[in-house]
């Protein structure tokens, strides 16, 4: 059972799904000066909606995202189409402007108010509304300072890093936690991502193998106690480590582990 950190409560709850094993997500996001260029520490609450979308797909849920776009400056947006794709951020189903009453958010789903089941992101100007039983928001401090890290997108993609190193930083802590988006945390997350392709490209030259269980219920449970990315992360080296596991079962491991990572693992493949 998927579980996730109440910010009303102060503790986990089981998320239930809706009508047809639906789960509906209403992603509160920042609205954004520079909606191709922007800041980095704003990205985690478009990270959570899309973790929680993936999770639910991995227990064959349906789950349909909505975002409400929060309060901003004069002219602010929703996220780039680009900044989307390259973080691996499946788009919405719909995006709310700012201002917009909660209530015509449904209007995608047949006008009726919405009774969505996860609220992400700054769910301030939410709270209290029964449209949200959960308030998961992303609290965490992004601990880059300036000069010791990129403070926007353009800087990570002009020093050549790869963008998903910013997803993978991300994800090296718990939503709620503080993440380390310094040059060094990110440098390192690409270097990484680069080994790990690596290996997933050389595994695929070998033989199709069943992919053990044990391996991929472990990353699944992780995701579904309270989206511990940390944990899930934590079984790929270990997993890489067998000599008991053969390397085509290792490829198909890791292959569908990246469903619920987004990192693209199985880029390279060709390549090596």
């Amino acid at each position: 059972m998927l579980t996730l950190y109440d910010a009303t409560t102060r503790g986990r709850a089981t998320i239930q799904p809706g009508h047809r094993r639906e789960l509906r997500v209403l992603a509160v996001t920042p609205g954004l000066a520079a909606p191709a260029d922007p800041d980095l520490g704003p990205l985690r609450a478009f990270l959570l909606p899309d973790l929680l979308r993936r999770t639910a797909e991995r227990r064959s849920l349906v789950p349909t995202v909505c975002e409400v776009e929060g309060p901003g400056e004069a002219g602010a947006g929703p996220l780039g189409g680009e900044v989307r794709t390259a973080l691996n951020i499946h788009p919405p189903a719909r995006i709310a402007p700012a201002g917009e009453p909660v209530a015509r958010t449904a209007e995608y789903a047949g006008g009726e108010a919405p009774a969505f089941d996860i609220g992400t992101g700054d769910t301030g100007g939410l709270a209290g509304l029964d449209v949200i039983r959960y308030h998961a928001a992303p609290v965490g401090p992004i601990t880059s300072s300036p000069g010791d890290g990129p403070q926007r997108w353009s800087e990570v993609t002009d020093r050549g890093l790869d963008p998903l190193a910013v997803r993978l930083a991300f994800m090296r802590a718990r939503y709620r936690d503080g993440a380390d988006l310094s040059w060094a945390a990110l440098t390192e997350a690409d270097t990484t991502l680069t080994g790990w392709r690596k290996s997933v490209a050389q595994w695929a030259n070998s033989p199709s193998a069943a992919m053990p269980a044990r391996y991929a219920d472990a990353m699944t449970a992780a995701f579904e106690d309270d989206l511990d990315t940390v944990a899930a992360l934590a079984v790929l080296p270990v997993l890489a480590a067998d000599a008991d596991v053969a390397p085509g079962a290792k490829f198909e491991t890791w292959a569908a582990a990246d469903r619920l990572l987004g990192l693209d693992l199985a880029r390279d493949i060709g390549r090596y």
